[in-house]
């Protein structure tokens, strides 16, 4: 280390540098004299910068002899500096002391040269192993049979098999809400509708719309808005039987189908889900309510038209107050 520093006055300019490190088997939080200081003294001259090698501190024999310590734990050591001090103030001369500290530098290397070879060999020894290892396997496939290449064939087909099934997932979930979107619930009723049976079959249409979710938006933001479409969703997913089907219309609007229900009965379910979302805990503690439109399918009618009519009794209740089912 260099220091840039002045010393005036009387005395022989003797300064004192101290370094405390923390040694775990010797030092603790609480005693601050249990830190090892190492210390050296050097004369500073009138001007200039003084160059004090790190090796020639040493561990001071007054603080060894006052901390009992062990002859095997006296060696110098400086990993762990909690402290750096320099004292000074020539003790057996009075007058006027003036010093001056200009600049203090470390210098020196951040790795030694030991350690950057060995890192260098290690590095060295793994590419060697990691291009070895990479031959092999060059070798091992370049010998495979062609049984093996069918084999391995036959998993990658299925491996794009399932990222293809992944993929249509995808295409057919909301990506915020993890129900169903419009896509999905197409396809839903597609599949429904393929059975001979399904044209008799009793369908519920009930349309959900979130009240004055347009002001959480604005008040806490787009990313609250989208915490709150997922807790919402959750809820109304865990209302409903495992054969409806739960989708994502577009916003803050969602569409529960429910196969084999009567209008009176979808009115029940829209009551009992309405109820249930002034017990959910919603981010930010707010309070979240809902309006729902429910019809039933006519005979002879398709999806399109019902949802239509559930569409316009949802407009209904939120024209009469919002938080209400209403049944067309």
């Amino acid at each position: 280390m260099s220091f840039d520093m002045s010393y005036e006055g009387p005395g022989d300019h003797t300064v004192r540098l101290s370094l405390r490190n923390f040694e775990p088997d010797m030092s603790t939080l609480d005693d601050y004299m249990s830190q090892k200081v190492n210390e050296t003294h050097f004369v500073v001259p009138a001007k200039g910068i003084v160059k004090i090698p790190m090796k020639v501190l040493r561990t001071a024999p007054w603080w060894t002899d006052m901390r009992h310590v062990p002859v095997f734990h006296t060696d110098m050591r400086i990993d762990n500096v909690t402290t750096f001090d320099l004292s000074v103030g020539a003790r057996d001369t009075e007058g006027r002391h003036r010093v001056e500290l200009r600049s203090l530098k470390f210098h020196g290397k951040l790795v030694s040269q030991n350690r950057l070879l060995l890192v260098l060999v290690g590095t060295w020894i793994g590419c060697a192993l990691v291009w070895l290892d990479l031959a092999l396997r060059h070798s091992r496939s370049q010998l495979s049979n062609s049984t093996t290449r069918l084999a391995l064939l036959s998993k990658v087909n299925e491996a794009l098999e399932l990222e293809t099934r992944e993929l249509a997932g995808q295409a057919y979930t909301d990506p915020l809400t993890q129900v169903l979107n419009r896509e999905g619930l197409r396809a839903a009723l597609m599949e429904k509708w393929q059975h001979p049976d399904a044209s008799a079959e009793q369908f519920a249409v009930v349309f959900v719309d979130i009240d004055h979710f347009k002001k959480v938006n604005d008040t806490h933001g787009h990313s609250v808005g989208d915490e709150v479409l997922c807790a919402f969703a959750a809820a109304i997913q865990r209302g409903i039987r495992a054969s409806d089907k739960l989708a994502r219309w577009g916003g803050e609007e969602f569409l529960i189908i429910c196969p084999g229900t009567k209008a009176a009965d979808a009115h029940l379910l829209a009551e009992k889900l309405r109820e249930a979302l002034s017990y959910q805990i919603w981010p930010h503690g707010l309070r979240v309510t809902a309006s729902f439109g429910v019809t039933a399918l006519q005979p002879g009618e398709v999806i399109g038209d019902a949802i239509k009519r559930a569409d316009s009794a949802l407009y209904r209740a939120k024209s009469n107050g919002m938080n209400c089912v209403r049944v067309a």
